[in-house]
């Protein structure tokens, strides 16, 4: 493998399409973020016990939009380091954790509409989440109870009723002669 120097450009990642099997959606990343979103979503969802296609559905979702808000504190977390390394930064201070909180410092107000926007997008995104949920904790809740009611009530079987069946009941009904 050759070493990266001032003469060989980085490489630059390969960006992957793939349908969604779920879905039916395209989506663009690479395929190491492919695996790992994938492998985050399945044992998400493998820990909510979905059952039927509108509980996978609140399930998935759920799960995608975890995916996403953890994603955006990573992208938050990154700006504030990339913030540490940038040639405009202009503080120097013998406590490295003081260079560092003034540089985060530095990041955040150099960066502040694309930090509140990061922060809307976190708060929608939990909306989100707290609405998939509680709509899937009620789906299930739901399935729950009706598997509970049919293994309460007997089932009753109903048998057709046969010609001498209705001529007996048809003879029991019969008024009596009354008596003189």
């Amino acid at each position: 493998m050759q070493e990266p120097n001032e003469t060989t450009p980085p490489k630059k990642p390969t960006l992957y399409g793939f349908k969604d099997p779920v879905t039916g959606l395209t989506h663009v990343m690479t395929n190491e973020d492919r695996i790992a979103r994938l492998d985050f979503i399945r044992e998400f969802v493998q820990d909510l016990d979905p059952w039927g296609r509108a509980e996978i559905h609140f399930a998935r979702t759920v799960a995608l939009d975890s995916w996403r808000l953890n994603r955006l504190k990573a992208v938050e977390e990154n700006a504030f380091a990339y913030g540490q390394v940038l040639p405009d930064k202009h503080f120097d201070h013998e406590i490295v954790e003081v260079e560092h909180a003034i540089g985060h410092a530095h990041t955040f107000m150099i960066h502040a509409k694309a930090m509140n926007l990061l922060s809307l997008c976190e708060s929608r995104l939990n909306r989100n989440v707290k609405t998939s949920l509680d709509l899937l904790l009620k789906l299930q809740a739901t399935r729950s109870q009706r598997k509970t009611n049919s293994q309460a009530t007997p089932v009753v079987e109903i048998q057709p009723q046969t010609a001498t069946a209705g001529a007996a009941a048809a003879a029991t009904n019969k008024e009596q002669p009354k008596a003189a």
